[in-house]
Formats: structure tokens, sequence, C-alpha cells
């Protein structure tokens, strides 16, 4: 009676102690350095500079957009979003290559573009002096928020943004108070302060334990700090300011403050709500009875250690997988990665394994996902949140599955999850990115089985093994070794499929069979074309082809995603020829025209389509193009053209706009750019060969590129962009997930970056030599072997043959088991009546 008493005294004091610290936490999200700043949206309207060219007036608009977009309080929405903005609209002449005129038109083109304030900018010369004047209002208010005067010596010192005495020129010194207010970040954050106060005041009123709420707090929390801390290493901007603050060059030098501002807000309750768990979980008294080591000891444990181990298994899935720490992978990781979470689901009821499996799928898809962090304030969130609702079905079967006797749950798990995989590829959303199989993009004998099944059948192996290692466990821990028979088995079955696939290798290469050699080009400019200046992104793709071509000719040159961004079709119209983005496009023709290059690259393209049937007014669709230039094309005209058909989900394309609007104006507002998707897998032919160009993650589809081999492609050629992501783990993940194209449809594949890991690979998913560093600008020259007739494999054939057959198996399994169960129940019922 008296331990009783006393252990709820002091639940008592631990909840006061949570009320007092989550309130000063709240307190720190309006007050003090943590504070949280509201982000107001801004766009530069055209700057008023009378006798001033062009060229000058546009590299002013860069340095001064870098200015603005170094300001915490401001979120800058700069020319080329604005100029895709208005190019929707077929609005695009005039908004950057016309004047100034004057303020009403600057509020009205604020207002059109949805942001919350503008800036205006106004040049004086005189003869001995610059003076600028840079003034920034609310739109909806006419206020203006602060406005800033600074003179120069010279145009040099305004490009190098110096003052007269040489010193660098801050302009947040004069902004003033920044605005306080939540953001996305900001609300998320509170709300996890108000369920930490909340667990408080059950304490503190009750006295009585909550160690299922407590857990709930603090894996929420890590995921919620895991994303703030991520933001904090790239300085709190998404990469569109990032990318203007550092003239394109996306590395920061200084996030000490956001980090440590992350680190004050989360550790603290983290660290009390985390020790608090544990030690009502796993270090009670209670628990220390069993003998150590023992079966029943080691169940316990297990049970009430269920997250951490769920977290251990999405860290190792993550980290056998190319990861933030080790860029190529640790792909032995791969076949334990699964062992924690299935001795966890196997030593909960239902509903803890669904919190648990939930827990599990928001950590990996972090950890894989961890690049995302560097695009928007939303990516990464919105990725994970979406990972984590779409696996509902997954988690819930998943769940049941483990309230199976014996060895049943363990065996179907890896067919629930594989089936899985490929259902999350599927549809709107489809998104197949961080499969467990892509692990062993560099064991070459092991992934020869993707020939047969694609990506999931080399997937189901460690998934495999991991549930039979896991089964080992829970059934005989040190004492039955017959307990890990199964798993011997399916390690056996393993290492003979890869000495078949090494076989298989082997065999190709010494009866390579009759064919042609090609020789084809593949471009990295290192820059981001859609950011960066669109005639220096040309500039710079031109030059380095003509470099590479003088040393030997090629069957086909591939520019990356986006190369050329001006809509060629827009531009070429005649009464926008003579405007720059106009001459710029004709430069372009007349330079492939000229050298007769045979020519593919990413860029934009439209068409009209009527609102409806019969309806004379009609609606704009832009599409993400390939574009094939032949090289005896005898007109401009004479282009062809493959429209991104699997659309990166909300990013490039929320087509629920109608339905949404609230939804269309967020995204907006982070600058998304809303495509069509394309509705054929059009095939290109060169004079040698054939080549189908998957767009970006397109790649990454088995299905969606197995359909353009059938329609006669020779050739995988993919173009991406990849430049954005401020580090090379997407670019790497991105290629590698690739690879196995090239296996399931035996198709050589050359891939063509802005910055990303441009390669070729082979029939056997091996990547040839040559491949360019990441962030450097070049050009890979690769050589590729068409054989006279190419074969078409099981996966060619059959397709997603092998997830489809391990949902059925799952299913039918299940069946036979609900039904032999209910026999049994009626049995025992029939039973109970004679008695």
């Amino acid at each position: 009676m008296i331990k009783c008493v006393m252990h709820r005294r002091v639940l008592q004091v631990w909840g006061l102690f949570f009320v007092l610290l989550s309130t000063i936490q709240i307190l720190g999200i309006f007050y003090g350095p943590i504070r949280f700043v509201h982000q107001s949206s801004l766009v530069l309207a055209p700057i008023y500079a009378p006798g001033w060219e062009d060229e000058e007036v546009g590299h002013l608009r860069q340095v001064l957009e870098r200015e603005l977009a170094t300001l915490g309080p401001y979120s800058l929405f700069p020319k080329s979003l604005i100029e895709n903005f208005y190019l929707e609209r077929d609005n695009a002449i005039g908004v950057f290559d016309g004047k100034f005129t004057g303020k009403e038109a600057a509020f009205d083109l604020a207002r059109e573009l949805g942001v919350e304030s503008v800036a205006i900018a106004s040049v004086r010369q005189y003869s001995r002096k610059i003076s600028l004047i840079i003034t920034v209002y609310h739109v909806d208010t006419n206020q203006r928020v602060f406005s800033v005067q600074n003179e120069f010596s010279s145009l040099e010192d305004v490009f190098a943004w110096q003052n007269e005495e040489g010193s660098s020129i801050n302009l947040s010194d004069s902004t003033g108070m920044p605005t306080l207010g939540l953001g996305t970040s900001g609300w998320l954050y509170l709300l996890f302060l108000l369920l930490f106060l909340f667990q408080g005041l059950l304490m503190g009123l009750g006295g009585q334990e909550h160690p299922q709420l407590l857990e709930w707090i603090w894996s929420s929390g890590f995921l919620l700090a895991l994303f703030s801390w991520i933001y904090a290493l790239n300085g709190d901007m998404d990469y569109v300011q990032r990318f203007i603050a550092t003239s394109g060059y996306l590395q920061l030098e200084h996030t000490g403050w956001e980090r440590r501002a992350t680190l004050l807000r989360y550790l603290p309750p983290l660290l009390v709500s985390f020790g608090l768990w544990a030690r009502m979980r796993i270090f009670h008294w209670n628990k220390w009875g069993s003998t150590v080591f023992s079966q029943d000891f080691l169940k316990k444990i297990l049970r009430d250690g269920a997250p951490l181990l769920a977290l251990l298994s999405a860290f190792l899935y993550g980290f056998a997988l190319p990861n933030f720490a080790v860029l190529e992978g640790i792909p032995l990781l791969a076949w334990v990665a699964t062992i924690p979470l299935y001795l966890a689901l196997a030593s909960v009821n239902w509903k803890r394994g669904m919190g648990v499996l939930l827990f599990f799928v928001g950590v990996q898809s972090l950890v894989v996902n961890w690049w995302q962090g560097t695009f928007s304030y939303v990516s990464l969130p919105f990725t994970v949140t979406l990972s984590i609702v779409q696996s509902l079905p997954f988690v819930f079967l998943m769940a049941q599955l483990f309230r199976l006797p014996g060895i049943l749950p363990f065996i179907l798990s890896p067919l629930t999850w594989v089936c899985w995989d490929w259902i999350r590829s599927l549809g709107f959303l489809g998104y197949p990115w961080g499969i467990l199989g892509v692990a062993f993009y560099g064991w070459t004998g092991l992934i020869q089985s993707a020939a047969f099944g694609g990506v999931w059948l080399v997937s189901f192996y460690p998934h495999l093994l991991g549930a039979l290692g896991a089964w080992g466990v829970w059934d005989g821990g040190l004492q039955k070794k017959t307990a890990y028979r199964p798993l011997a088995g399916a390690v056996l079955g393993v290492a003979l499929v890869t000495l078949l696939g090494f076989g298989i290798v082997h065999w190709r290469d010494a009866h390579e069979m009759e064919g042609q050699e090609v020789h084809i080009l593949a471009l990295q400019q290192n820059t981001d074309p859609r950011k960066h200046d669109y005639h220096r992104s040309f500039d710079r793709l031109s030059d380095l082809t003509q470099q590479a071509l003088e040393e030997s000719p090629v069957d086909l040159v591939v520019w990356p995603e986006s190369a050329f961004v001006p809509d060629i079709r827009f531009w070429l119209q005649e009464n926008r020829r003579q405007w720059k983005r106009g001459r710029l496009v004709q430069r372009f023709l007349d330079w492939q025209a000229t050298r007769q290059i045979p020519l593919v690259t990413g860029t934009q393209d439209h068409d009209y389509a009527p609102l409806s049937t019969g309806d004379e007014e009609a609606v704009k669709r832009i599409y993400n193009s390939a574009m094939y230039l032949a090289p005896q094309r005898i007109s401009d005209e004479q282009r062809e053209y493959y429209y991104k058909m699997r659309l990166v989900p909300f990013t490039e394309n929320f087509p629920y706009r109608k339905e949404f609007p609230w939804v269309a104006q967020l995204l907006h507002n982070f600058s998304t750019t809303q495509w069509t998707p394309g509705t054929q897998r059009h095939v290109f032919e060169t004079p040698r060969f054939s080549f189908a160009t998957p767009i970006c993650f397109e790649d990454v589809f088995p299905n969606h590129v197995r359909k353009f081999v059938q329609n006669g492609a020779q050739v995988l050629v993919n173009i991406s962009n990849d430049y954005w992501a401020n580090t090379p783990l997407e670019g790497f993940q991105h290629g590698v997930h690739a690879i196995f194209r090239s296996v399931e449809n035996r198709r050589p594949m050359v891939r063509a970056t802005c910055s990303g890991y441009t390669i070729a690979v082979d029939e056997e998913g091996r990547i040839q030599e040559g491949a360019l560093p990441f962030y450097e600008e070049g050009w890979l020259r690769a050589k590729i072997h068409i054989p006279q007739h190419q074969e078409t494999t099981l996966y060619g054939r059959w397709g997603d043959w092998f997830p489809i057959l391990c949902g059925f198996l799952v299913v039918l399994t299940l069946g036979i088991f609900l039904v032999q169960k209910r026999r049994l129940d009626l049995r025992a019922d029939d039973c109970g009546l004679m008695v």
C-alpha cells in the first residue's frame, strides 16, 4: 500500500514537471531566441532603371533577388517561377522584357501571383553615384513594411553589392522586427507540446501511468525533430530560396543557429518523455524476476521495447539503401533489417502492432527520403505523412497476420510486403521509391532474378530471410537450434540463385549475339536549367557538346531533363520570335541544324484542349517533354516529342484542382509547376536504332518502362535533373533504382542528368566506366551493343506477375485458415451441445 502511494506521488511530481516544461516550451514559440517567425511571400516587381540596358537590369534583378532571399521574414517568388506562371496563361511576353509601369502594376502582379508582399526597386543615376531605393509593401493593406536607400560609386559596386566605403551591404539591418507567426512546422511543434502538456495533466491530476500515450509522444516527437533538423541543416530555407541566396551553388556556410534552435525546442521534452517511458516499460522492477536470457525474459523485453525494435529496423532498412551517411549504402544490412520489426510484431497485440508499424513506416520513409528536406518546407513531411496514410491497409493486415499460429505469420509477411510495394507503385500517388531489393544494385549475380520477376523478386529475398531469422529467434532463442532450419534452407536457396545469376552473366558474356555498336553522348552541365539563366545553360551544353564531338562523332546526343526550358512551339510563333526567349529558341534550332547533331533534350511543350465537347473555349495543357531533333531535318517544325506520363504527385501534377481549390492554391504558394500527363509511350527512331526516354523518376516504375520496350525501344535513355537535391544522395538513389530496368528488360540504358548520376548500364545491370562525378560538368561517351535480335524476358512478357502471385497466395492462405477455423469452431459448438 505504501509503495502504491509513493509511486502515485512520484508520478504526480513527474506530471507537474511535464506541465512546467511544456509551458516554458510553448512560451518559447512566441518569445525569446527560438521563437517562430512568419515568412511572408514576396515578389520583386520589374525594376525602374531609366537609361539602363536590359542585361544590366537583369543582372541587378539577380542581385536583388539574392539579397531578398536571405532575409528570414520573406519567402521570395523568383523570376523563373513567375515566367512559368504566365506561360501557363499564354502571357509571358512583356512580364520581364518590359519596364516598370508603376506601383499599381506592381501590386496587380503580386495579387495575380497570390503573394503577400511586393518589393519595388528604383535606380537613380547621378554624375558620381548611383542611388538604389528598395521599398517593400504589404499588398492587402498597402502599408509600407520597410524602405532602404543605398548609395554606390559605380555600376560594378552595385553588382558586387558593396557601398561607397567598399563594405558589403546587409539588408536585414533595415527590415525592422520580424513578424511572429506559425508555419507548418510551428503548428506541428505546438501540437506536440500540447500532447506533452496533456500527458503531464493526466499524471499530475490522476497519478496514473500512461505508457502508451508516452510512447506516442516520444515517437511522434522524434519524427518531428528529425524533420526540423534536416531543414536546419539547410538554413530553414527551401530549394528555391537557397538557390537564389547562393546564386545557384546551394551550399550554405552557417546554419549553427538553426540547428541550436532545433535542439532547444525538441531535446528537453524528448529526453523527459523517453526517459519516463523507458522507466515504465523497460526498467520496471517487476521485469527482472525472470532468469536473464531465458525465452520468457527475451519475449518480455521484445514486448516492452517494441518501438525501439521498429526504430532499429527503420534505420537498418534505410542504411541498407544509399543513405546520407554512406552514399553507396550497406547492402548486408538488408538481410537483417526486418528481423527486429518482425520480433516486435510477434510480441505485441495487434493494436499496438499497428502503432509500431506506423512508427517504422514514418522513420523508414524519412531516412530513405532524407534528401526531400532540401526541396521545400512541406515535401518531406508530406511524403512521410502520405506514406503513413497509404500504408494503413498494409499495417492493419500485417498486424492481423501475427495473430496466426506458428510460423505462418513469418511466411506470409514477406509475401504481403512485396505485394504492398507493388501496390504503392500504382495510380496517381504511385511512388515505388526505397524498395529493399534496390540495396543489391551492385550484386550482379543476385539481381539477374529481375529478368524473371522484376525488382519485386529481388526484394523478396531479404524480406524472406529476415522473417525466417525472426522466427528462429522467436521460437528457439539460443536454445532451440531446430527453429533456424527454415532460415538455413532459405539462405541456401538465395546462394543458389546468386550462383545461377553469375552463370547467366558469364554465359551471356561468352555468347554475345551478333549486332551493332552505337555511341551515345550524355551531357551533364552542372546547372539547374529552370533556375539558372536559360542562355547560360544553353551555352554550357552547346560548348560541352562541341568539345565532345571534336573527339569523334556519335549516333545520339542526350541532354538532360529540361535542359532547354523555353517552349519552342510557343516562342516560334511569328509575334514572339523577336523577344528574348524567341531569339534564344531560334539560336538553339539553328545551332543543331547547322551541325546536323542527332539530339534529344528535355524541354517544355503545350497544346490546347476544349473545356468540354463542343466548347469553343480551350484550356492550355503544358507538358514536361523529351524532344528529338533528327540530324538532317529540313525545317524547324520537324520535331518529335514524348510527354512525361508518370508525373510526381502534387509537385508536378494534381488532377483534382477544381475539386480541391485550396490544395491547388497551397501548391501554387510552394512554387510547383502543374504539368499535364502524357498519354502515349512514344519511341524515337534514329538512323541506326530506336530508343525511349522515360523522364526523371519514370525510370523507377518497372511496368511503365517495360511497355516502352514492348513498343520497340532498343535502348532506354533516361533524362533527369537531380541538380536541385543539394546532395548526391537523391541522384545516386535515383540511378541505382534505374539499373533494374535494364536487367528486367535486357535493354542497355544511358542516363543524362543535370548533375546527378550520369551513367551507362549494360543489359546485365553493370555500370560502365566513365560515370561522371556529382556536381561537376562533363560528358559520358557510352558504347552500346545492340543485338540483332533482342530477347524478351519473362518479366517483359508477364510484367508484375510475382507481386500479384504473392498477394494471391496471402489471400488464399488466409481464406483456407479462416475456413478451417470456422469448421473447428462449429465442431466445438456441436460437442458442447452433445455434452
